[in-house]
């Protein structure tokens, strides 16, 4: 019996939850004495860990697992498309982790195979970092392998959910240190900006102009520090402009900071669609500031 789409997104939502509420007690040493622990770990250290900030990769693992739930004749080393990645991931498996707190954004899968059918060495090779699409290649073997022996499956499956906690466990834990200054602080400054973007009309270019202009005369005296960003359109996406936000700070020729200026609400999609722009463009690990209107 064929299910609708919202009805197979949503069994997608509650497959990772159920997973997630299966290993949400258990500890290192409960998974440890598996016959598969020690080469499933050896793997996954190269797939999910803090310093790996592609979440492409893990992302697809995951689609394969939810795909392979939903149609246990789901070959997701060949025909990975044929789970309707996109749908299951951006209205399924996606809202069941971040209400999980695990970090993920938009489109995790497109992000590094879009339009990719086969997943093999050769199409892990060249990305970055390639270790990590070596290690969905090799685990995504290891599933395949073990299909049919269920105990084995069940570990490989709650063994990666389990490292995804760990790793939002650690992104929870993470503790932001206020800077004490005795001038007027950066947030005073954010505050009148953001002041000026709450109480301006609609449209987004004249607070884009202003703000830039206050930013170039912040600057001004600043010989090694350039904004962008002040005059340009805001018609067009920052994709189709190839920039990774409205305005753009640099420092000594690189982009130290990034400000999007807009007077609508920032919510959780304006926030994946950045994450988007930003993990196309590189600039994932530059700080990235939000000018908007308060929900």
């Amino acid at each position: 019996m064929s299910i609708s789409k919202e009805e197979r997104n949503l069994q997608a939502k509650q497959y990772v939850e159920s997973l997630y509420q299966s290993i949400s007690e258990l500890t290192i040493d409960d998974l440890s004495t598996h016959v598969l622990f020690e080469q499933a770990n050896l793997i996954l250290e190269n797939l999910i860990h803090i310093k790996i900030s592609a979440k492409g990769f893990r992302g697809i693992v995951l689609t394969a697992i939810v795909g392979k739930y939903l149609n246990s004749n789901y070959d997701f080393l060949n025909r990975f498309y044929d789970c309707n990645p996109r749908a299951i991931f951006e209205d399924g498996i996606s809202l069941a982790l971040r209400d999980l707190k695990i970090p993920c954004g938009k489109s995790d899968p497109l992000n590094v195979a879009k339009n990719t059918n086969v997943l093999n060495l050769d199409w892990a090779e060249g990305k970055r970092p390639q270790r990590a699409a070596e290690a969905v290649v090799s685990y995504l073997h290891l599933l395949n392998d073990n299909f049919n022996e269920p105990d084995n499956y069940r570990f490989l499956v709650n063994f990666f959910m389990f490292r995804l906690k760990e790793l939002g466990d650690i992104y929870a834990s993470s503790v932001v240190t206020a800077v004490t200054n005795d001038t007027e602080s950066q947030q005073e400054l954010a505050i009148k900006l953001w002041s000026f973007v709450s109480k301006a009309v609609e449209g987004g270019t004249i607070p884009q102009f202003f703000i830039g202009t206050l930013l170039e005369t912040i600057y001004l005296y600043d010989s090694n520090t350039v904004v962008e960003g002040t005059k340009e359109s805001v018609s067009g996406t920052n994709t189709t402009s190839q920039k990774p936000g409205d305005l753009v700070i640099i420092k000594n020729d690189v982009i130290s900071n990034i400000i999007e200026v807009t007077l609508k609400i920032v919510d959780s999609k304006r926030l994946s669609d950045s994450y988007d722009v930003l993990v196309e463009l590189g600039y994932l690990d530059t700080p990235i500031t939000f000018l908007c209107r308060l929900p």
